[in-house]
């Protein structure tokens, strides 16, 4: 093209030159000048596309079908020819396009996509054959992957324990630990903020808590931790003296816990426990399964000595001692979970599960340090879920209990968690 305007301007200094001579010349040029460019950009192309492994090059015909070339190291080869109304549908139906749209399915196999997304939709397409198909007759998809949810949570706690001789210790909180929280989820993936309103309403309660949990066809795992150091009701049981002494806002205690919890389920092509605690299944029958799996829990119980001493106005020197109990334990666990249909939008669920195992006493324990001991807990839920269309709400109730008696010293948690849910799915 340089070439070809330095000759223009040679035609016009020079006009002792034919011009019918020099306007061949410089069209002859110009033909050249396409012809290479042209050879540069299919040799640029190629080049590039080798170095990437393969890739294919479409080039319209006269009859304006397209035929396609693939370019990889060893050359290039022919691999089909479509008409240029078929290669326009393609085109439409490109993936960045249809998610535009906002009509892109995953399980919509006309919608193309490049080769890193492609597989990333083959892997995900496995994992949902191979731990998360259903019998249709039972469970069906909701046919969305996105939904918003609003979430209320209360929850309370029960403590109660024997951790010196003669003497019982019971602790309540003095009114539910509360949050509210907004969640956006697509498909396993969800994420959210929540707003402790006991601070905002100024309450005696410092409650923190953290969850994830995974639930598909084949079977459910979460991880919890759990931090309540707020103000709660306590009473005091001496057999010495046989007397009652009640406590209100005792703010000394300190509980921190957490768990990973796991388990199988056996009934997963007709059983969804995601259809009442996920909303991404619709249970259209009845049906139960039993459930066996695994918990790893962490419990460490403790209080203040200086506050228990300053409440009940002791002096001098006492046995009291930081940590009260401090104890993990290690338990497989069977249980029953259930769906009931109750109408063609209502849907009630009830699972509990018994886990048994091993108990070990850490040494900063005051009970009787680094010893193991038999496990026994339970944890149960149920709940009500209303589903139709894109809509849902759901009531659930959690219980989640754990036991430690050594003959001399005891220990009982019990917590409890009600919820309740609105949202919708797109």
């Amino acid at each position: 093209m340089i070439l070809c305007i330095f000759e223009i301007m040679k035609v016009n200094r020079r006009s002792t030159y034919n011009s019918s001579k020099s306007f061949r010349r410089i069209r002859a040029l110009l033909m050249r000048q396409v012809a290479l460019m042209a050879l540069m950009i299919i040799g640029f192309t190629a080049f590039a596309n080798a170095q990437t492994g393969s890739d294919t090059v479409s080039v319209v015909q006269a009859d304006s079908s397209v035929v396609r070339y693939v370019v990889t190291n060893d050359g290039i080869q022919k691999v089909g020819t479509v008409t240029a109304l078929e290669d326009e549908s393609r085109q439409g139906r490109y993936w960045f396009n249809e998610l535009k749209k906002g009509r892109i399915h995953f399980n919509d196999s006309t919608v193309h996509y490049p080769r890193f997304v492609r597989f990333c939709w083959d892997t995900y397409k496995w994992g949902d054959k191979a731990f998360n198909s259903y019998d249709t007759t039972y469970v069906k998809s909701t046919g969305m992957n996105w939904k918003v949810i609003f979430k209320n949570n209360n929850w309370l706690d029960y403590f109660s324990c024997t951790p010196f001789d003669k003497m019982k210790f019971k602790f309540s909180n003095t009114a539910p630990s509360t949050t509210l929280g907004a969640y956006i989820s697509f498909m396993a993936v969800s994420v959210g903020y929540a707003i402790d309103l006991d601070k905002i309403l100024g309450k005696q309660i410092s409650s923190r808590r953290f969850e994830f949990s995974f639930t598909c066809a084949r079977f459910f795992a979460e991880y919890y931790r759990v931090i309540s150091t707020g103000a709660m009701n306590l009473t005091i049981k001496d057999y010495y003296d046989n007397e009652i002494y009640h406590v209100k806002d005792f703010t000394g205690l300190k509980r921190r816990s957490w768990g990973i919890n796991a388990y199988y389920f056996f009934n997963n092509r007709r059983y969804a426990q995601a259809a009442a605690y996920c909303f991404s299944k619709i249970q259209r029958r009845s049906a139960g399964s039993f459930l066996a799996g695994f918990n790893i829990s962490h419990q460490n119980f403790s209080t203040d000595p200086d506050k228990i001493k300053d409440e009940f106005k002791i002096e001098g020197e006492t046995d009291f001692k930081e940590t009260f109990f401090n104890y993990t334990d290690y338990c497989v666990s069977g249980g029953y979970g259930y769906n009931w249909v109750l109408g063609k939008h209502w849907l009630l669920n009830g699972t509990a599960l018994t886990y048994t195992g091993l108990k070990h006493s850490h040494t900063s324990s005051t009970t009787d340090g680094d010893h193991n001991y038999f496990a026994i807990n339970f944890k149960a839920k149920v709940s009500v879920t209303y589903s139709k269309r894109h809509f849902f709400a759901s009531l659930s109730e959690n219980f989640d209990t754990h036991l430690f008696n050594t003959g001399e010293y005891r220990f009982r948690s019990f917590l409890t968690d009600l919820s309740l849910i609105v949202g919708v799915r797109f």
